[in-house]
């Protein structure tokens, strides 16, 4: 069986699909009584979507075309080609001599796709990674490396350019757990399995409980409580974010409201915003009309967004930002010290807040370039006239070295773990007694 060029399996097309497994299990008997391994490849193509919103699906197409004549030259009796998406291929490739010289023939296939290609005056190097399932070593079933397509990436977060990662029968049973619990997120609010969990802020110079940051965790029926990186990136993959963001920003609001009427009016809280919000033209319509709905004063909800977010795309950030802080919110920047924000960014923000990234707070003690580099961010934001918040505070140690330093705020273990809203009256009493600290 021979194969000259890529066949089209793109998402939504099921018949292509079913066709090339179908092949693939024709090859695949064929080669029954052959002392060899088959090996499916699946090449994932990077910033697929960049290419096209940047410059266009005429050129996108010209590069595909490329990509599917370049990986064409590997098709013979023992190896089919298909696109299975629009960022996608598949290799099927039956006369592997052992899982080694499966990984050379993926990095041959890295090196094919990863050379240069000039259109006009452009030149394209297009970032892969490379998914390699062995036969019968890691998989019963052909169909198993398509319909688990990222299975072997979500256990490697770290990828790299042109790395190539084995799909195995434990990455299959972490792809049918995503996708469960994909599923069933979409009914997390309607069945009440969604909670928020409340972490104090602590004023450093007072001991005072300044703030609280609210924490979603979902209660899942079967697997218990669950911490948002299982479920938040989920939730962002199938757009579910904005409505999980909206329930999570009512419950706050809500909430602070009762503490506010208990007799703690100057308390704020704080709300994550997650990336896909923050691009969103809708979300701040979302913000506007949960402060009307709650009637609480916007002085006190502090957003609290990621520094990669903020500076992803400088100039379309900050216009949301001052669209936000119309509203009379105030703006927290996240994980600080994570990226390499530009103090002319940050003044241009008008961030009120910003908060040391903890792995900062957890090196300042043991490093002593560490603790140089808290003081310097500290230094740089007292300048700009911005408060600054530590995270991750553990130890007494650390307490003291940011209270030295001039750190405002700070949050941890060292004060409190994230509780249920019926605990945080209590915390509320003890900061009277300047037991938090």
């Amino acid at each position: 069986m021979k194969i000259k060029k890529a066949m089209s399996c793109v998402a939504g097309d099921t018949d292509s699909s079913r066709n090339f497994i179908q092949q693939c299990n024709e090859l695949l008997a064929q080669r029954a009584q052959i002392m060899s391994i088959a090996a499916m490849f699946r090449i994932q193509l990077k910033r697929w979507k960049a290419v096209i919103e940047i410059y266009g699906p005429d050129l996108a197409g010209q590069l595909s075309r490329e990509l599917s004549n370049r990986l064409s030259a590997y098709v013979n009796e023992h190896c089919l080609l298909a696109r299975i998406a629009e960022d996608q291929f598949a290799i099927f490739k039956t006369d592997c001599a052992n899982n080694e010289n499966a990984g050379l023939f993926a990095r041959t296939l890295a090196k094919t796709v990863i050379a240069p290609i000039n259109i006009d005056y452009l030149q394209f190097r297009i970032a892969m990674d490379v998914e390699i399932s062995t036969y019968p070593d890691n998989t019963e079933m052909i169909s198993e490396p398509i319909a688990n397509a990222p299975a072997a990436l979500l256990h490697n977060r770290t990828v790299w350019s042109g790395d190539c990662y084995y799909f195995s029968k434990e990455t299959a049973e972490a792809a049918a757990k995503q996708r469960s619990l994909r599923k069933s997120l979409q009914t997390a609010i309607q069945k009440q399995e969604l909670v928020l969990l409340y972490q104090p802020v602590v004023d450093l110079q007072s001991g005072d409980l300044t703030g609280i940051e609210a924490l979603v965790r979902w209660n899942h029926p079967e697997l218990g409580m669950l911490l948002p990186e299982d479920f938040i990136p989920l939730a962002q993959e199938n757009g579910f974010v904005m409505e999980l963001g909206r329930w999570v920003l009512r419950q706050a609001c809500d909430q602070l409201q009762v503490w506010h009427s208990a007799g703690y009016p100057l308390l704020s809280v704080s709300v994550n915003v997650s990336a896909v919000e923050f691009d969103q033209a809708q979300w701040i319509n979302t913000i506007s009309q949960v402060l009307a709905e709650t009637g609480m004063p916007p002085e006190f909800l502090e957003l609290d967004i990621a520094e990669s977010t903020l500076m992803r795309h400088a100039e379309t950030s900050l216009q949301a930002v001052r669209s936000l802080k119309n509203l009379g919110v105030k703006i927290v920047m996240d994980n600080f010290g994570r990226g390499y924000s530009s103090p002319r960014y940050i003044k241009h923000f008008s961030v009120d807040i910003l908060k040391i990234d903890r792995t900062l707070t957890h090196d300042m003690i043991a490093d002593p370039d560490g603790l140089t580099i808290v003081s310097s961010m500290i230094g740089l934001a007292k300048g700009l006239g911005l408060a600054v918040q530590a995270v991750g505070v553990e130890t007494k140690e650390q307490f003291d070295c940011l209270l030295h330093t001039g750190c405002h705020r700070a949050q941890g273990y060292l004060f409190s773990k994230p509780v249920f809203a019926q605990d945080v009256m209590q915390l509320l009493v003890q900061r009277k007694t300047g037991t938090l600290a």
